[in-house]
């Protein structure tokens, strides 16, 4: 049976930075420029209604004690990679599809759908204790479907799938959880039923 993992790493940049440095931990940070727009705010940003792609300005307005940093890029790769070097001790088949996300390919290996589980629960056991990041991880027999199941339920989200329960799984979800569909798209379809 085929088994393909998705994983990706809960609001990085913002993440990264809390990980780095301790004092930004439990506090809302956003990674963006003071007069620019937000690239990634940290779930405790979220809360109070931040979100990637909003101005500054409007962040702030929300939550006056936001912590803004300009973003460490250098960092963020580094971190990375330490995370695809995780992923590739786990399997040889690792696609790298962003700078924090990615496929981890199981088919063939040993141990079946839960020998995928646990060496997933590791992979995430080992970045939160090593990285000090959290992923969200969905598990299926497609591609896909395991990509919808890790965004799904974030953050540290991790869902599995079974082969047979696609539908039932994808059926109560909206539009806006199938990638590449943007919010006029989903209005859109959303409006012809």
């Amino acid at each position: 049976m085929e088994c393909i993992a998705h994983f990706d790493a809960d609001a990085f940049f913002a993440s990264v930075e809390q990980a780095a440095d301790g004092r930004l931990r439990r506090r809302p940070v956003a990674v963006g420029g003071q007069r620019g727009v937000v690239c990634s705010a940290s779930y405790e940003a979220r809360a109070y209604g931040v979100h990637g792609a909003m101005p500054t300005r409007r962040a702030l307005q929300l939550c006056p004690e936001l912590v803004i940093l300009r973003g460490q890029f250098d960092l963020y790769e580094q971190f990375s990679d330490h995370l695809f070097e995780l992923c590739d001790a786990l399997t040889p088949h690792v696609e790298r599809t962003s700078i924090d996300e990615g496929y981890l390919d199981f088919r063939g290996r040993a141990g079946g759908l839960q020998g995928a589980v646990q060496t997933l629960r590791s992979l995430d056991t080992e970045v939160r204790d090593s990285l000090k990041i959290t992923l969200s991880c969905g598990l299926s027999a497609r591609k896909r479907i395991a990509e919808i199941a890790a965004k799904a339920h974030k953050p540290r989200g991790f869902t599995v799938v079974p082969h047979g329960n696609e539908a039932a799984f994808l059926a109560p979800l909206q539009l806006g959880y199938l990638p590449g569909l943007g919010r006029v798209s989903c209005q859109r379809l959303n409006g012809i039923g």
